[in-house]
């Protein structure tokens, strides 16, 4: 390989490395990676980089729609290692251990009914699943991103404190 071409290898190959830390520097605009994957269990908590790709789907994809109507949102809790997933008894199948899913809140007061209300109007938006909690002050909304795109099955649920069902405006 000729001297020139090397040196072309070599800056393909810092522009890939350069645009990869773009990219993974920030899920998105208003989301960052620690509010992302925070844990209060102690437990390591580390997403893979295939974690990392599905979050910045969900972030930007989700979260980032959901913020531009309702304003600041709070993240209880993302991505789940199968151990933090364990300690919060998380489901066997969550959507949280592949980084596909927030469990969120208004920060200006919007109820979980609201956001999951204009979320059932929005079928443009990548979409698996919302499930819609009680109003409580330490209530949440749990929404999950179709990583594939939108809009695939889209599963609205209502959990009581023992069981879903169907949910609906």
């Amino acid at each position: 390989m000729a001297r020139d071409d090397t040196q072309t290898l070599g800056f393909i190959a810092a522009g890939a490395g350069l645009g990869l830390w773009w990219v993974l520097r920030r899920p998105s605009a208003n989301f960052s990676w620690e509010e992302l994957t925070a844990t209060s269990t102690g437990f390591p908590n580390t997403p893979t980089l295939e974690d990392r790709i599905r979050l910045i789907l969900l972030s930007r994809r989700l979260l980032e729609p959901i913020r531009e109507v309702f304003g600041p949102l709070n993240i209880n809790s993302a991505f789940r290692s199968p151990e933090t997933n364990a300690a919060v008894n998380g489901a066997s199948q969550s959507h949280h251990l592949t980084g596909t899913a927030a469990d969120l809140y208004s920060a200006n007061g919007y109820t979980n009914e609201e956001i999951a209300t204009w979320l059932y109007s929005q079928t443009d938006l990548p979409i698996a699943e919302v499930v819609v909690y009680p109003d409580s002050p330490t209530s949440r909304i749990h929404v999950a991103v179709d990583v594939d795109g939108a809009p695939g099955e889209r599963k609205f649920l209502d959990y009581d404190g023992g069981s879903y069902s169907t949910w609906r405006p």
